[in-house]
């Protein structure tokens, strides 16, 4: 049945977005599910990023939301590198790609779905405006970094990068290298609460991890936290 194939297959995209609490209960058979799923999808999310068009997609996005370039700088964490696994020109033969594709059933199709919008998206905006909008975003990111870290011997690991005095006086520097775990923190504390003068806030951060969040870091972020909202309702006022 179904139910039992599902648990058989990896699908990791799939699990993640929910797709066994979806279907569960539905009758029909698994194709049926995966394209009311996909439909469901589709419905729920206005823009969908494609790791493997990371920048493309960041672009669009900025585009989108008519923000700046800085608003969507970002750092390298837990690349794998150089690892045979993250390559895309990693030698696969037919059987195995076929074998993959096979038991990333949902996963697979998923992806073509959202990737046919995508390219439909590069499309209205203009293949050469989106080249040519990624080289200089690429290029204004590379020297924003290079203006917030020391990179030593020019390390591509983070771990080994360290702040500028500039970064330091920076905001956006000092944002990117505070932890994904306390950005992840200020996410989920401001969906359940808005802010974090809730009583229960504390409790809620100690869900997620043991040692609460630092004073000076929680204080950091709800500031750029602020600033945000009034920039953002400066330009709505603007609209």
């Amino acid at each position: 049945n179904t139910t039992a194939q599902l648990d058989f297959v990896i699908n990791g995209l799939a699990k993640d977005l929910g797709f066994a609490e979806f279907s569960r209960g539905r009758s029909g058979h698994l194709q049926d599910k995966i394209d009311d799923y996909i439909a469901h999808l589709d419905k729920e999310f206005d823009f969908v990023m494609l790791t493997d068009y990371f920048d493309e997609s960041l672009v669009l996005l900025k585009n989108m939301m008519n923000w700046d370039y800085k608003d969507i700088f970002y750092i390298k964490r837990f690349a794998s590198g150089s690892d045979l696994r993250s390559r895309k020109d990693a030698p696969l033969d037919i059987t195995t790609e076929n074998l993959i594709k096979e038991l990333n059933v949902v996963d697979v199709q998923i992806y073509n779905f959202f990737h046919q919008i995508f390219r439909r998206k590069v499309a209205a905006f203009g293949e050469e405006r989106l080249r040519s909008e990624t080289a200089e975003f690429r290029k204004l990111r590379d020297e924003f970094l290079s203006n917030c870290y020391e990179r030593a011997n020019g390390s591509e690991e983070f771990n080994e990068w360290k702040i500028t005095e500039w970064g330091n006086t920076e905001p956006s520097c000092k944002l990117l290298h505070i932890a994904d775990i306390k950005l992840d923190f200020l996410i989920s504390e401001l969906q359940a609460t808005n802010d974090f003068k809730d009583p229960d806030s504390e409790a809620i951060l100690m869900s997620y991890k043991k040692k609460p969040m630092e004073d000076e870091t929680k204080e950091f972020l709800l500031k750029l936290q602020s600033n945000y909202d009034l920039e953002l309702a400066t330009k709505l006022a603007e609209n």
